[in-house]
C-alpha cells in the first residue's frame, strides 16, 4: 500500500499524543485498577455522603496547606447552590485545587477532574477524593522523605503507599504532578 502522506503538508501531529495529560490518565488508571481489583489492594472502596465528601475537603484543605486549596463554585463563579443538603444547608458545588503553592509556575497547564460526567453516577466523587489523597500525599512524602532520607517520615511513607500498591518510582511520578500542574478536582 503506497503511503499517501509523502509531502511537506500532511501533518503528522497526534492529537490524542498530548504528553501533559498522559500521567495523569496513568494516575486514574491506576486508581481504578487499585479500587476494582479486590486482590491488589485491601483497601475498601467507600461511598461518600455530601457531609462527608466536604468533610474530607475540608480535611485535605487544612492538612496539606501547600498544596492545595478549598473553594466553592458558589464563591469563585458566584453561581447558585443546587438545592438543599440535609434539612436547610445548601449543597455546595466544592472545587479543590491542587499545586505547589511555594514555588508557583504561571505556565503550569490546568488539568480539570470531574467526578461527576454523568450526575448520577456515584463512583466518580469517591475517585477525585482518592486521587486527590494520592497526590497530597505524594507531594508531602517527596517534601520530608527524599529529601532528608528521614527514618521515620521513610516508614510513614512506605507503608502509605505500600497499601496502595505504590513504590518509590510511583511516588516521585505522583508528587512530580503537583510540581508541573494546577489541578482542579470537582468531586
Amino acid at each position: 500500500m503506497p503511503d499517501v502522506c509523502r509531502r511537506s503538508s500532511c501533518s503528522t501531529t497526534k492529537p490524542l499524543n498530548q504528553p501533559s495529560l498522559r500521567p495523569l490518565f496513568s494516575i486514574l488508571a491506576l486508581i481504578v485498577f487499585v479500587y476494582i481489583s479486590p486482590t491488589t489492594c485491601a483497601l475498601p472502596f467507600k461511598y461518600f455522603s455530601y457531609p462527608e465528601l466536604a468533610s474530607h475537603l475540608k480535611s485535605s484543605h487544612n492538612s496539606h496547606p501547600r498544596f492545595a486549596r478549598l473553594t466553592t463554585s458558589q464563591e469563585k463563579y458566584h453561581l447558585p447552590t443546587v438545592g438543599t443538603c440535609g434539612g436547610s444547608n445548601p449543597c455546595l458545588n466544592y472545587l479543590l485545587t491542587l499545586d505547589d503553592y511555594t514555588n508557583l509556575n504561571p505556565y503550569s497547564p490546568d488539568v480539570f477532574v470531574s467526578g461527576e460526567l454523568h450526575g448520577d453516577e456515584t463512583v466518580g466523587p469517591p475517585t477525585t477524593l482518592y486521587l486527590s489523597d494520592i497526590l497530597l500525599t505524594a507531594g508531602e512524602c517527596a517534601l520530608t522523605y527524599f529529601p532528608s532520607r528521614d527514618e521515620s517520615s521513610s516508614a510513614w511513607c512506605e507503608t502509605w503507599f505500600d497499601q496502595w500498591g505504590y513504590d518509590e518510582p510511583w511516588l516521585l511520578f505522583s508528587s512530580r504532578m503537583l510540581a508541573t500542574r494546577r489541578i482542579l478536582l470537582s468531586p
